[in-house]
C-alpha cells in the first residue's frame, strides 16, 4: 500500500508560513506602539521661568553652585533645579504648577518653600541659607609602624 503525505506536507508548509507571518506582525505592532509611545513630550503643561538668588545669611555674600531643586507637591518627584551661578543666580524652565523648593549647599543647612503654586514666571524671594558645623569633641590621630 502506498501512501501519499503530499496533503500533509502542504498543510504543515502553510501552517509554518502563517505562524511565521503572525509572529512577525506581532513583533512589528509592538515596536510600531514603542517608537510612537517613547519620550512623549506634553505640549499642553507650558514651560514658565523661575529665577532667584541664594546667598549666606551672615556674610550676605552669594553662594556660587548651590542647588536648587523643586519637587512636585503630590507627588514626590523632582520635576527640574538648577545650579547657582557666580553672582548666586539660578534660572530654571518648569511646567505651572505646585511646587516644594529646596536650596542646597555643603556646610550650609537646607532651606525648602512648601507648596508654592506657580502659574507664570516667577522670581523666588532671596534665599539666605545657614551654615550648619557641629563641634566635635575630640579627635585621636593614630600612626603605626608596619
Amino acid at each position: 500500500m502506498i501512501v501519499n503525505y503530499l496533503p500533509l506536507k502542504l498543510y504543515l508548509r502553510t501552517l509554518i508560513f502563517f505562524m511565521a507571518i503572525r509572529t512577525y506582525l506581532f513583533i512589528s505592532v509592538f515596536l510600531f506602539l514603542g517608537f510612537f509611545s517613547y519620550s512623549q513630550n506634553r505640549p499642553d503643561f507650558p514651560k514658565i521661568k523661575v529665577t532667584g538668588i541664594i546667598i549666606d545669611k551672615e556674610s550676605q555674600k552669594p553662594l556660587e553652585y548651590a542647588t536648587i531643586t523643586f519637587t512636585h507637591t503630590r507627588f514626590p518627584k523632582i520635576v527640574g533645579g538648577g545650579i547657582t551661578n557666580s553672582k548666586g543666580e539660578f534660572e530654571a524652565s518648569i511646567p505651572a504648577g505646585s511646587y516644594n523648593i529646596k536650596a542646597d549647599f555643603i556646610s550650609f543647612k537646607s532651606f525648602m518653600i512648601t507648596d508654592r503654586t506657580l502659574t507664570a514666571n516667577a522670581v523666588i524671594e532671596t534665599i539666605a541659607l545657614e551654615e550648619d558645623f557641629t563641634q566635635l569633641q575630640e579627635v585621636s590621630v593614630r600612626a603605626e609602624k608596619t
